[in-house]
């Protein structure tokens, strides 16, 4: 979770910041104002008032936590005993992302809704991804399809475990994806559609599309020549931005391809996907802005300890395996997940402890001396 501190001098931020990477386990980072879930107020700072109060005006919706030296009854913020204690502070993360996962889907609007106010979908497009949108029932086959489960160990069920990434529009755009964040420049998708533009160092990308035309070009299957049609290069920024006129075509990249990834899959995963190799996930996804998948808190909190196998996540976890499958492809597609590479990773999969009745040479020796002294 990205958390904005306010009231702390350089050096405290940077003991801040090596305190998160080394003793929470990757789960929260130091972010700026504009892409904060969490803010963090240093209550023992000389402008914490103020801080408090300015929060209190602009930021009220967002969860907080106060920390201090002495022991302070902040109503409905989280409070966080100084010196800080991880489990402490990954305990009140864990308590947050509770709450996000038990928002009433009543919020949200339903497909029904939707497909009679089709006029306002771009207006509901423009504020995605400020929040994270959990599904109601009428849109879960929508985001994670409606395939019942196989016997993963059997090969011969496997037939529509998988979906080809090289004849999808999410094939071609990942690649696109991935080469924008690599050179850090700005892409541009051109061929079949309206053209797409990644800006990769701002996290948006512009496309005039509506998400009910996204979504039928995600569920179609691409022939070689409509493939071929389909070009991606390098533009320079003045030319992006003579191009890219209307504010409201730009969206949050990291949600545009969540989203074109679910479409995609629909409890499916990408093919060449091995389900008995541990695969790992490197951090919590950022479902504040995200589409929130059924049981996505549960998977992300059981699959984030260590790397685990597909067919460990989906036994383990007790659920309908397209949950499993829909997230694990989506995090692949944002970099945040993947295949284990490395033979430390294998040597950390879980296991059992199992209790020697052998007893070490030392141990022997003690206890005979133990049996002495009685």
């Amino acid at each position: 979770m990205k958390i904005y501190v306010l009231g702390m001098d350089e050096r405290s931020l940077n003991m801040l910041s090596f305190f998160f990477q080394k003793f929470c386990h990757g789960q929260c980072e130091i972010s700026n104002q504009e892409d904060a879930d969490v803010f963090l107020i240093n209550m023992d700072g000389v402008n914490a008032d103020e801080h408090l109060e300015s929060f209190n005006k602009k930021f009220s919706t967002y969860p907080l936590i106060t920390t201090s030296i002495r022991t302070l009854d902040m109503d409905n913020h989280y409070f966080l005993r100084k010196p800080m204690v991880a489990d402490h502070l990954l305990t009140i993360l864990d308590d947050i992302r509770n709450k996000l996962s038990n928002v009433e889907t009543e919020s949200q609007p339903s497909v029904a809704i939707r497909i009679e106010e089709e006029e306002n979908d771009s207006e509901r497009e423009k504020s995605a991804g400020h929040a994270g949108q959990l599904l109601n029932e009428q849109d879960f086959i929508e985001f994670v399809g409606n395939k019942e489960d196989v016997d993963l160990t059997k090969s011969d069920q496997h037939e529509h475990l998988f979906f080809d990434m090289e004849t999808s529009f999410l094939g071609i755009f990942h690649r696109a994806y991935l080469k924008a964040k690599q050179e850090k420049s700005i892409i541009k998708v051109t061929g079949m559609w309206r053209p797409i533009t990644l800006f990769p160092n701002e996290n948006k990308v512009y496309v005039d599309l509506t998400d009910r035309q996204l979504q039928a070009i995600c569920v179609v299957t691409l022939k070689e020549d409509q493939r071929d049609e389909i070009k991606t290069e390098v533009i320079g920024s003045q030319a992006a931005i003579s191009e890219c006129k209307h504010s409201d075509n730009f969206r949050d990249l990291e949600l545009f391809i969540w989203k074109i990834s679910l479409w995609t899959s629909r409890g499916r995963l990408p093919k060449g996907t091995p389900i008995d190799t541990p695969v790992y996930l490197k951090y919590w996804p950022n479902f504040t802005r995200l589409i929130v998948t059924p049981y996505a808190l549960r998977i992300t909190a059981y699959w984030l300890s260590s790397p685990r196998t597909i067919i460990n996540l989906v036994d383990a976890l007790a659920i309908p395996q397209r949950y499993v499958f829909s997230l694990y492809t989506a995090c692949y597609i944002l970099s945040i997940s993947g295949v284990t590479k490395r033979e430390s990773d294998t040597l950390i999969f879980p296991a059992k402890i199992q209790q020697t009745s052998r007893l070490s040479f030392f141990s022997r020796i003690m206890s005979k001396l133990y049996s002495k002294e009685g």
